[in-house]
């Protein structure tokens, strides 16, 4: 029990338990950090490696000896200790050891190979890896990734020690750990969490350490440091661990996007060259662990999934190549000669559809399903305004059984599952596993003036299936029959609600509405912004309510074309959903109702349709109530969790503090006598009090006392609590001067409880005499 105790108090630091509770909690979040995306078979090694190295060090670098000498014993112990659990070589050793301690030599030849088997396995697949990683080669091997890693971890938790306890500099002791983890982070997208509270703990625990390094400073000068003092330094470290949470934490989507544009457009490409840096770094990472090959899927579903709450990692992942047989914009020789150039059509690249609107969202209603051979129908060719489309689909990232399409596709060179809604012509999606495909479509290619004429004789099935709302607010029924109140053609009506949305504010950090509001009524009335899921189902529900069968489309914008591969590179950021509406004889046409996308044009036609007599009536106005409301919701919905942990955290650690101080009270009352009279001292010019050096504490009591008297309210208000507060001043203040000279000068120092109430005083005394300059002016 002895040893046990004597171990501990080797390992608690000079600066203190709280520092070693924080660095210890830093380095779980760490280890937790690069454990988070599974890297590596056997990964649970990182753990027990870190503790180890945590308690070795933390006991080597406490010691007297050379600091070289410690270091290369932690260096030893590490390759040691990381080879004994990489290889497992635990069992085969035991049991050799035990048959030759029972003299059962045969046993031990038999085991003897295996334990050299493995290591040499080790040793071979080290060199196979610094050959690959020499010549640019990836190889494959648990093994070394796991030997590598585990020792890098146990090196930064060594480094992090030495930081600490050699250093004192815990920014610096803890950047090869917070290093692992951004790594981790940048390229596998888990472990900010982790990654956050690590800082959070490095950033608590400075000035502790600082405190401790003025604490040797006046020990080498002989100066009695005093005990309260800590007590506030704990306190500026639970403050400042509670507002790096607070404010990080519910906050993460802030950003200058000019400033995160250059950043990628610098880091173009390196990204992808750090990826493969790693995997031949760590040749037998889990490839499922690199995120934006696994971890971000170009699946079919609401943009919303992965635009809110995402980083500006969508600036480079890059989705698929879509090359179609349409002439490209233009030439790079063309922009460079100013070639009078036009602008392309605008065309989407859908995922699927959906058509049941619920109030809180959308679901997918029960589909048809028809598996079709490669080049099968899929739907009608004959249909009027329209032209045909060849797309050719290289698709960069995992996307399930999702693939897309423009338009209405035809047919494709693959076998895939047609799904259709109303009839086997009305395809919603289609599903392939194939990575690359072609598409036929027929995308439309109508005048505006043909959409005005195009009537309302909608066929029954697409009426019955596309037409029908849930019970929605009154409000929002009343102001898409307002919008739409000067126009008879569907198509007028359509653009009429597009244009009035599109006066809605584009922004993609807004909260999922409440589980009790309707999406539409809680977009147009209170958000009154948003991105373009909102538009969407605005423009669909309230299209719906003036009669014009509509449904919601997700999948990808056009993206970027890129001239040396001849296609368009679509980019995460480009998933988009918009609002397609059903015409007769023409079909679904897309609309584009989100600020910030252009409008979709028509084709051009001689006989053209003047469709506005007047411009949309403006957005409905909003109290301060209900801005308020939603901004706080902003706040609330998106980080509720953040926040209750962060509130939960800041209140725990601030009653830690309170319960350390006054514990700690009556260890030492008589360095809190002396501290009660410094901080007095401190305080008495803020009262107007001249404080020389030469002033006894007497002639500082005397003079508090006359600068006491002479106190005037500033507020009328205040004028009952500055008198109150004076008047217990003026008993205090004589109380703690003459207890501070009498234990300076005097033989026979006061001492037991009435030593504590003048402790406690003390501490009163400065509260009061913070209240007072607050509140009152010297005459």
């Amino acid at each position: 029990m002895r040893a046990a105790t004597r171990f501990w108090k080797r390992l608690l630091p000079p600066e203190g338990l709280e520092v070693f509770l924080l660095a210890s909690l830093a380095i779980g979040f760490a280890v937790w950090g690069v454990s988070l995306p599974s890297w590596v078979p056997g990964d649970e090694m990182f753990w027990h490696s870190a503790l180890v190295s945590l308690l070795l060090s933390r006991a080597l670098w406490l010691r007297p000896a050379s600091g070289w000498r410690s270091a290369v014993c932690l260096v030893v112990s590490g390759l040691l200790y990381t080879v004994w659990w990489a290889t497992r070589i635990g069992t085969p050793v035991s049991v050799v050891v035990w048959a030759v301690i029972r003299r059962e030599h045969k046993v031990a030849e038999t085991w003897i190979p295996e334990v050299q088997t493995r290591l040499s396995r080790l040793g071979l697949g080290l060199a196979k890896w610094l050959e690959g990683l020499w010549g640019g080669e990836t190889t494959t091997d648990s093994v070394v990734s796991l030997f590598l890693m585990s020792l890098m971890l146990w090196l930064a938790v060594a480094f992090a020690m030495w930081g600490l306890s050699r250093r004192k500099h815990p920014l610096l002791a803890f950047l090869p750990l917070y290093f692992l983890v951004a790594m981790s982070v940048y390229i596998a997208h888990a472990g900010q969490w982790q990654l956050l509270i690590l800082m959070a703990n490095v950033l608590a625990m400075t000035p502790l350490v600082i405190f401790a390094r003025a604490e040797d400073e006046w020990k080498e000068r002989r100066w009695q440091p005093a005990v309260d003092v800590r007590g506030d330094i704990l306190m500026v470290a639970v403050v400042a661990w509670s507002a790096y949470v607070l404010v990080a934490a519910p906050f993460p989507n802030l950003r200058y996007w000019p400033l995160v544009e250059r950043f990628w457009d610098t880091v173009q490409g390196r990204d992808r060259a750090a990826e493969e840096a790693v995997r031949r770094a760590f040749p037998g990472a889990d490839a499922s662990a690199f995120g934006d090959l696994a971890g971000l899927g170009a699946g079919a579903r609401l943009p919303r999934e992965h635009l809110l709450g995402s980083g500006p990692e969508l600036e480079r992942i890059e989705v698929m190549l879509v090359r179609t047989d349409d002439p490209p914009p233009s030439s790079e020789e063309g922009i460079a000669d100013g070639a009078d150039l036009t602008r392309p059509e605008v065309i989407y690249w859908r995922g699927t559809t959906y058509s049941q609107y619920v109030g809180s969202g959308w679901r997918w209603r029960p589909w048809g399903r028809t598996l079709e051979p490669p080049y099968g129908p899929l739907g009608s060719p004959d249909a009027p305004g329209r032209r045909p489309l060849r797309q050719d689909y290289t698709l960069l990232l995992g996307h399930g059984d999702s693939i897309f399409a423009a338009g209405e596709p035809q047919s494709v060179d693959q076998a895939v599952t047609r799904r259709w809604l109303a009839d086997k012509d009305d395809v919603t999606a289609l599903e392939s596993g194939a990575s690359q495909y072609q598409v036929l479509s027929l995308i439309p290619h109508v005048s505006a003036y043909q959409l005005w004429w195009a009537g309302t004789k909608y066929p029954t099935v697409i009426w019955q299936a596309y037409l029908d709302l849930p019970e929605i607010p009154a409000r929002v029924d009343a102001l898409a029959r307002s919008v739409t109140a000067n126009y008879t053609s569907p198509y007028g009506q359509a653009l009429a609600i597009q244009e009035y949305l599109r006066a809605y504010a584009y922004d993609l950090e807004v909260p999922l509405p409440p589980a009790s509001r309707d999406v539409v009524d809680y977009f147009l009335f209170d958000l009154q912004r948003g991105y373009c899921d909102y538009f969407a189902t605005a423009m669909v529900v309230m299209a719906r309510v003036v009669g014009i069968p509509s449904r919601l489309a997700v999948g990808y914008a056009m993206g970027e074309y890129d001239f040396e591969r001849e296609a368009y590179l679509v980019k995460a950021k480009h998933a988009h959903a918009w609002p397609e509406l059903y015409f007769p004889d023409f079909g679904w046409i897309p609309f584009e109702p989100t600020t910030g996308y252009p409008s979709l044009n028509r084709v051009p036609d001689d006989q053209a349709v003047e469709v506005f007599n007047d411009k949309p009536s403006g957005i409905p106005l909003r109290t301060w109530w209900t801005i308020a409301q939603v901004e706080m919701r902003v706040l609330w919905i998106h980080r509720k969790l953040e926040l209750l942990m962060g509130a939960a955290a800041l209140v725990g650690l601030s009653a830690l503090a309170w319960w350390w101080n006054r514990a700690t009270l009556g260890r030492d009352v008589r360095q809190r006598a002396i501290v009660g009279y410094l901080w007095m001292r401190e305080l008495a010019p803020r009262i107007g009090v001249d404080v020389l050096p030469s002033d006894t504490p007497a002639e500082l009591a005397a003079a508090i006392l006359e600068r006491l008297r002479m106190q005037s309210p500033r507020w009328k208000w205040a004028a009952a609590t500055v008198e109150r507060e004076v008047a217990a001043a003026a008993g205090e203040v004589p109380l703690v001067a003459d207890t501070y000279e009498r234990l300076s000068y005097a033989p026979t120092p006061p001492e037991g409880e009435s030593l504590r109430q003048v402790a406690q005083a003390g501490r009163r005394l400065r509260s009061r005499m913070w209240r007072i300059w607050l509140l009152s002016w010297s005459g």
